[in-house]
Order: structure tokens, then sequence, then C-alpha cells
């Protein structure tokens, strides 16, 4: 049961400007929100005990010690190493393997190279980590798996 005072806002970019008009507000959403809000960004303690905040290369850590499983999902909260951001979370795209037409299957493994070859020179200038060489080229390799 939450407090009667709690506020609520829709997706990252409105939890961060509840909490940046809010005085004393503590909330969690991502780096890239966080920075354009200009929020205060707490350290936490890591798995080696050591404080850490979010930043790229903590982040890179999180995801670079995590084990890829086979669907390409993973889990880097409470990664091990010594600059690890322990509370990093991914984020995913989602793609049917069975496309409705051969526009629409040419169309999204159009997009999916680009995400994840020019596309990943986008992401640190948008407050977001690119992948690891091998998280991409494992995600490379599955575009041609999309049919029509």
């Amino acid at each position: 049961n939450w407090s009667m005072t709690t506020q609520g806002a829709e997706k990252n970019s409105g939890v961060a400007s509840v909490i940046g008009q809010t005085e004393g507000a503590i909330g969690y959403v991502d780096l890239a929100d966080a920075v354009k809000a200009d929020l205060d960004l707490a350290s936490i303690r890591n798995r080696d005990g050591r404080f850490v905040g979010p930043t790229a290369d903590g982040t890179a850590s999180a995801v670079a010690h995590a084990e890829i499983a086979d669907d390409l999902s993973y889990d880097p909260l409470d990664a091990p190493g010594a600059g690890t951001y322990p509370i990093t979370a991914p984020t995913y795209l989602m793609v049917l393997e069975d496309q409705p037409g051969p526009d629409t299957a040419d169309t999204v493994r159009t997009y999916l190279r680009y995400v994840l070859t020019t596309g990943q020179d986008e992401a640190l200038p948008l407050g977001y980590v690119p992948l690891s060489d091998e998280l991409r080229r494992r995600a490379y390799d599955q575009v041609d798996r999309i049919d029509d």
C-alpha cells in the first residue's frame, strides 16, 4: 500500500519531471532522462563494495559481466566488477520472427541492421550505452531469422 502522498507519472521523462519538482524526492529513471532533467544522481554500493554512479562505463561493465542467454536476454543487476553500476537495467527490442508481409519484413530488417551498426553511434549522445561488440554481433546474426 502506497502512501497517499506518493506521486507517480507516466514514462521515465514524467517520473524525472516529478522528481525534479518535488523537494526531497527519490526515484529511479533511466540515465538519459535523469541527465535531461538535471537530477542529482546517486552512487550505489555494488557487489564489490564500491560506490559507483550511473555512467556509461558502469553500465557497460554490468553488461560485460552478465551472462547472455541464447535468446539474447541478460540480467546485469548486481553484476560483479569494481566499476560496475549495480542497478543497470536493459532495454529490449522484441521482434516477431514472422512478419505479415515482405515489405514489413524488409523494413524491420533494415531498421534493425541500422540500430545494430550505424545507430550504435547515436547511443552515447542520447544518454544510452551502445551494445557490446559480442551482443551486437549476436543480435545482428539473428536479423536474418525475420521472415515474411
